[in-house]
């Protein structure tokens, strides 16, 4: 349906019959001399395949069947078989055909349908296979070659291929034509996809759409589907017809529910035809797009599109569609700025996380009526209780149900309804919508696929539309936990290969989900959870995966929080500091409390309980009696106590020490003897921000082991943990805790002494970008002619960076290395700029490093252009040639990298639609799935992300378009936006494209991650060009003119640079601004080191006008001026 060709599986001889197994997972096929051969459908040659049985019969075809593990088979002597694949059991059905060709299955109708040539004519003869009661003969002409059963008319029937082509559509109970239609070829093979049928001829394969007249004019759109909320590029060539675009609408029968057309325009195609997007809708179906005249709305054309909630391409995902205001990131990032703790209430969770609970099944295991009620009791109690429960977990950690004042307020979970809801039905089966796990373990589960995500929300929002509950629970619901009915069991024999129990390994991610109000569709991201039902019956007790633990970490996934355990690609030394047992999203299955920080990070821990240490502001340590965390309630620490201690090593890197103990009673940290070897220690953390430029590493570490193999779990009195030059050269000020005692007369206080010894050293820094949506270093900008941070492609450019010295010693002589990317969500190999000039930074200083740029004009990747850049920027380690002693120790807070650009979409209803290109890089050492995510905080704009997800190979690239454009002239937004335009649009719309990764790890969940983003700041004006230009004398002059409500004018307000260099050195580029005279022209000042060369040399200018909030930019293109 999409163009690809995929080799399933060859060697067979003489095949008359493919079936499916209806778990998606294999395949059987049978041959003309009754073999019948069963393969895995990843790898269906015969080669690979298990013969099930000898049939010892001359075959005609074979069918499915009403049970999934039969099969319906046809001899050339006529008779009708089913074959238990299973016991290989052989059952004849009827043995009364003449003469059979052929054998097609309605499973809507549950109907075989036999061709026959007894005589006296061919005929088709329909059996039931509930009651093999039959219908017919019908005749039907003697070259008849193939048949379907295909409903094409809404009714059962069949299709039959005869003659030079001719299809004829018959009703399988009367024998009455419903209608025909002709290929260029006869059939040799028929089928069907809602209306699209496709037909195998002697050297094609055909596609047609049944019943469809398309009119005179053609829109040239692919078979393939659109998936839900997605999108497609048109060509239509209306110049044959002597068109123009204004005289044709294109619109949607089934109404604006079933999607959109842009009314955003771009040039043209290179063949002359005109470009159109089209948008889907949110439920997947059977759609008509059509041409109209506007002077008559007489119908020119018209086209079929379906729209699927399931991508069958698990490498290459959909094209996406966003319009109006996105959020993935629903709150704040790590990093809390340069004084005070940090990390507090940055992600900051509600008072109550709502939680909807949803019986999901597929096509081959469905829940039957009898399950439901159990399941709505089973899974209420893991999230409610009685007894231990995920809300017991969350509000024991969160403090929720203790004394104190309202904030902190801590969390509670609680169910959207009174129950699990459903069962809601995939039309899919597991082999669709899951892949096996990859450890090799017959227990360990499978992955959803990246489509089963936005599949599962598709078929939740489609069945509460059904009860009209969507807009009720909907909106009130935070996180969906889709509970996914086991499929087998025990491991699975498919072929010669075994495959692993079918059922889903548990974890988070999120999908858009929609529900319809009177006025209005909503479209809002929400987490997901997927987990199983129940554990395979067979498996072992070893193997069971507690639910309310695994509920307990997955939940966390929704509310923002990172997995902290070993990924699969993080360096071996990381093993040695993961935080395991001592942070439930590291490891659940003790039911450990969330580490300080992240504690921190969801506002459940107010500020002033947390003892603060900058060495680099003062320059001391001091004694501070901890209070153990499981005995904290809302009021805070007792008098003279804190929670925990923050050391800061730089800006969005600390240190937390922390106080926990086993408390009697309670559901958290029961097993802390076992997990940290005492029931009673002090816990020292290390902690990255994920805005920053991450390192190979969790976000959140266990300290290291110091020197004297202390730390860092202090579990006795003098233990401690200490950083020196010597012991670990990645920290700037040297210092110690030493554990002093456990409080014998209270053993929830715990006394530490803080002590400090200053390191006299430069520590050079550039500041990340802050992450989630902001991709920008404040310490990285750009200038040129079109302004600061706005790239102008083809133009020299000055890179600015600011790089700080928060040492007290001076770093001399000091390398700044610059490099950049076309526009990346996910940075592969940098292409190296010169280097500024090396400088010496004072100690506690902060220099500027200037670079010019060159950006480059016209560059493409995969055949896509890139319109926007990234730069990145990095000191190296500081060596001080003449002391050894006072070399650099924190060098992970040394590079930072920033995407550019501020752009405009210009506006005069309809809008300009634009399209740029981004890279995407696996660096990680295995393959992995690359998912990008778009948001934006204005409701008038819409975005295109040309693929939702790309599964590349270690060390792969790959380019994908992504487009934006306002909602001017829109169907359905564009008088909001002219009204709201007309009132003044001065804020930018802020648009991140953001990479997450999901890797392909056996041993954990694959929640994904976040890896690192492109921003951009979306402006709409009204359309401004370059009207005239000329060098006279010493004077460089021109008009800017715009158009506004179809009136053109003279605009006299905006910055315009003039560009001038000499042609045969374009190294020598100036930009001198422009000013208005009273006329209405901008003049410029022709420098002299350009006037020194008018008459000898050709000189080459381009103008650049900025833009203001109500004129786009715009530039005349390089001309020759002198």
């Amino acid at each position: 349906m999409d163009g690809r060709e995929v080799l399933a599986g060859i060697g067979y001889q003489s095949p008359v019959g493919l079936v499916l197994d209806a778990n998606g997972l294999g395949l059987t096929v049978v041959e003309a001399a009754g073999l019948v051969w069963e393969a895995a459908r990843a790898n269906a040659s015969r080669a690979s395949a298990v013969q099930k049985a000898d049939l010892r019969r001359a075959i005609v075809g074979a069918a499915p069947s009403t049970h999934s593990t039969d099969l319906t088979i046809l001899t050339t002597g006529g008779e009708l078989l089913t074959l238990d694949k299973q016991s290989g059991a052989l059952e004849i059905l009827m043995d009364s055909f003449s003469q059979p060709l052929a054998l097609c299955f309605d499973a809507a109708s549950n109907k075989s349908v036999v061709l026959q040539d007894g005589a006296p004519n061919r005929s088709i003869i329909a059996v039931s296979m509930e009651d093999l009661e039959t219908s017919g003969p019908i005749d039907v002409p003697d070259d008849t070659s193939a048949i379907l059963a295909a409903p094409l008319s809404g009714s059962p029937a069949v299709l039959t291929s005869h003659g030079f082509g001719q299809l004829t559509l018959l009703d399988i109970s009367t024998g009455t034509t419903i209608g025909s239609q002709s290929l260029p070829r006869a059939a040799l093979a028929l089928a069907h996809w809602h209306s699209l049928v496709l037909a195998v001829t002697a050297d094609h394969v055909e596609a047609i759409e049944w019943g469809l007249d398309p009119g005179t004019l053609q829109i040239s759109m692919s078979a393939a589907p659109l998936f839900v909320n997605g999108y497609a590029r048109i060509e239509v060539d209306l110049l044959s017809h002597g068109l123009a675009k204004t005289d044709v609408e294109f619109v949607i029968d089934e109404g604006p529910d079933a999607g959109f057309v842009s009314a955003g325009i771009e040039p043209d195609a290179d063949n002359g035809a005109a470009r159109i997007v089209l948008g889907a809708g949110p439920r997947p179906g059977e759609y008509h797009l059509t041409a109209r005249l506007v002077a008559n709305a007489s119908t020119l054309g018209r086209a079929r599109f379906r729209v699927t909630a399931h991508w069958p391409d698990d490498e290459i995902g959909p094209p996406i569609a966003v319009t109006g205001k996105q959020r993935i990131f629903t709150r704040g990032s790590w990093g809390g700025g340069p004084i005070g703790p940090q990390n507090i209430n940055v992600l900051a969770a509600p008072e109550s996380w709502n939680v909807l609970f949803v019986l999901i099944d597929l096509k081959e295991s469905r829940f039957s009526d009898a399950d439901a009620p159990a399941l709505q009791a089973l899974w209420t109690s893991h999230l409610l209780g009685p007894g231990q429960c995920v809300k017991q977990f969350y509000e024991e950690m969160s403090l929720f149900d203790t004394a104190g004042p309202l904030r902190p307020r801590g969390t509670t979970i609680s169910e959207a309804t009174n129950g699990a809801i459903g069962p809601v039905h995939l039309d899919l089966s597991w082999g669709d919508a899951f892949e096996p796990n990859s450890s090799g373990d017959d227990w360990g589960g499978w992955n959803p696929k990246a489509t089963t995500w936005q599949a599962c929300a598709t078929a939740l929002c489609s069945f509460l539309a059904d009860n009209g509950e969507g807009p009720s629970l909907l909106p009130r619901t935070d996180a969906v936990v889709f509970i996914v009915k086991t499929a087998s069991k025990g491991p699975i024999d498919v072929g010669p290969i075994t495959l692993p129990a079918t059922f889903a390994w548990p974890q988070a991610s999120g999908a858009t989900f929609f529900w319809k109000s009177q006025f209005s569709t909503t479209f809002e991201n929400k987490p997901i959870v997927l987990i199983n039902d129940v554990m395979p019956s067979a498996s072992p007790a070893d193997k069971a995966l507690p639910s309310t633990t695994v509920l307990c970490h997955e939940l966390g996934h929704t509310l923002g929080l990172e997995d902290l355990y070993q990924r699969g690609d993080f360096p071996a030394e990381i093993d040695a500091r993961a935080i395991g047992e001592l942070d439930f999203m590291g490891s659940e299955f003790t039911l450990p409390q969330a580490s300080i920080a992240n504690k921190m990070r969801l506002g459940w821990i107010d500020p002033s309980w947390i003892e603060t240490f900058d060495f680099g502001k003062n320059p001391s340590g001091r004694a501070v009696t901890l209070h153990a965390v499981e005995a904290l309630a809302r009021g805070g620490p007792p008098a003279g106590r804190k929670a925990a201690i923050e050391v800061r090593v730089a800006d969005g890197w600390n240190y937390y020490f922390e106080y926990r103990r086993t408390q009697g009673g309670e559901m958290t940290d029961q097993q802390l003897n076992t997990t940290a070897g005492a029931a009673q220690i002090v816990l020292g953390t290390d902690v990255r921000a994920d805005g920053a430029a991450k390192p190979a590493r969790p976000v959140i570490l266990r300290l290291g082991v110091d020197a004297d193999g202390n730390g860092p779990i202090l579990k006795a009195s003098g233990e401690d943990y200490e950083e020196t030059d010597v012991t670990n050269p990645a920290r700037q000020h040297d210092f110690r805790l030493v554990l002093d005692q456990i409080d014998p007369a209270d053993p929830n206080a715990a006394r530490v002494n803080v002590e400090y010894i200053a390191a006299h050293r430069p520590e050079l820094q550039i500041r990340p970008a802050p992450g989630r949506g902001d991709w920008k270093s404040p310490d990285i900008d750009l200038q040129g002619p079109g302004g600061q941070n706005k790239l102008v492609k083809g133009r020299r450019h000055q890179i600015i960076v600011r790089v700080n010295n928060a040492g007290s010693l001076a770093a001399k002589n000091v390398r700044l290395g610059l490099s950049w990317l076309p526009f990346t969500t996910s940075p592969g190999t940098w292409n190296e700029l010169p280097d500024p000039a090396r400088q010496d930074i004072p100690g506690l200083s902060t220099v500027t490093f200037t670079q010019d740029w060159d950006v480059p004009a016209d560059l493409k990747i995969d055949g896509v252009g890139v319109e926007h850049f990234c730069v990145r920027a990095s000191v190296d380690a500081y060596v001080d040639p003449s002391d050894p002693s006072n070399n650099e120790i924190v060098v992970f807070n040394n590079w930072a990298q920033s995407n550019f650009d501020t752009t405009t979409v210009s506006e005069s209803s309809p809008s300009e639609r634009r399209w740029t290109g981004i890279s995407i890089t696996n660096a990680l050492p295995s393959r992995a799935t690359y998912l990008t995510l778009a948001e934006q905080n204005n409701d008038l704009f819409r975005l295109y992300i040309g693929n939702a997800w790309v599964s590349l190979p270690a060390g792969a690239s790959r380019a994908m378009p992504i487009g934006y454009e306002s909602l001017a002239g829109d169907a359905q937004k564009g008088s909001e936006f002219e009204r709201i335009y007309g009132r003044g649009m001065e804020a930018p719309n802020k648009v991140s494209f953001n990479s997450f990764v999901a890797r392909e790890n056996p041993n954990h969940c694959s929640s994904k991650e976040l890896v690192w983003g492109a921003g951009l700041h979306l402006r709409t004006g009204h359309k401004t060009w370059i009207a005239d230009m000329a060098l006279t004398g010493e004077a460089f002059r021109g008009h800017v003119r715009g158009r506004h409500n179809s009136t053109e004018q003279v605009v006299t307000s905006g910055v315009v640079n003039v560009v001038l260099w000499v042609a045969s050195r374009p190294d020598t580029e100036l930009i001198v601004q422009g000013h208005y005279d009273a006329s209405g022209s901008f003049i410029a000042i022709v420098p002299g080191n350009i006037l020194q060369h008018i008459g000898h040399r050709p000189i080459l200018a381009e103008v650049i006008y900025q833009g203001t909030t109500v004129w786009a930019p715009c530039r005349s293109g390089e001309r020759h001026v002198a």
